[in-house]
């Protein structure tokens, strides 16, 4: 029906989807991928590929526009030429594990702690008690935040610790020294 050139021919056209109403004799003239894949699916167009580690690869997001699989693919294939290539899972993940890097780079000791005491289990795996947590708490804004709560986790290192805790010892017999006074231990 529709040659390669736009112009119409008299033979019948090919019923298939793919033919996109191409006659049989011109259908074949119709540029064919030469790397990856680009499928229509409801929700947009899924790109994959097969890599230089001869797996499949998936995007790792559904397209809305046929043009943004093809540059996705291009990327890929591009990364591959370089010899700069990973699997986007492997980028993926890599990715993640470095944003949780810089947030955790970023995170104060009282930003840290309030969740940690929140989501803390004893030896047999349930949750802290309601008394624990308010004794954690009390040690944390008696003790530690006064020295500590302000500052980046990666800022405190294991001499500041140390240093800290022999200011917080005193001899006492038989006591740990962050154990409250109140007599309970």
């Amino acid at each position: 029906m529709i040659k390669t050139d736009g112009s119409r021919c008299g033979l019948t056209a090919a019923k298939s989807k793919k033919a996109d109403g191409y006659c049989y004799q011109h259908m074949g003239a119709q540029r064919r991928r030469t790397w990856g894949a680009i499928k229509k699916l409801r929700g947009g167009y899924h790109a994959s590929y097969v890599g230089p580690d001869d797996q499949r690869h998936y995007a790792p997001t559904v397209f809305m526009a046929k043009v943004d699989a093809e540059v996705w693919l291009a990327k890929e294939r591009r990364l591959i030429d370089l010899d700069e290539w990973t699997s986007p899972q492997a980028r993926e993940d890599a990715a993640r594990d470095a944003e949780l890097r810089a947030k955790a780079a970023a995170l104060t000791l009282r930003e840290y702690a309030d969740p940690w005491v929140q989501n803390r289990h004893n030896r047999n795996g349930q949750p802290l008690k309601a008394r624990s947590q308010a004794d954690y708490r009390r040690l944390l804004k008696a003790k530690i935040y006064p020295r500590f709560g302000d500052t980046e986790l990666k800022d405190i290192t294991k001499e500041d610790v140390l240093a800290w805790y022999r200011t917080m010892t005193r001899p006492r017999p038989n006591r740990h020294p962050l154990t409250p006074c109140c007599g309970r231990s």
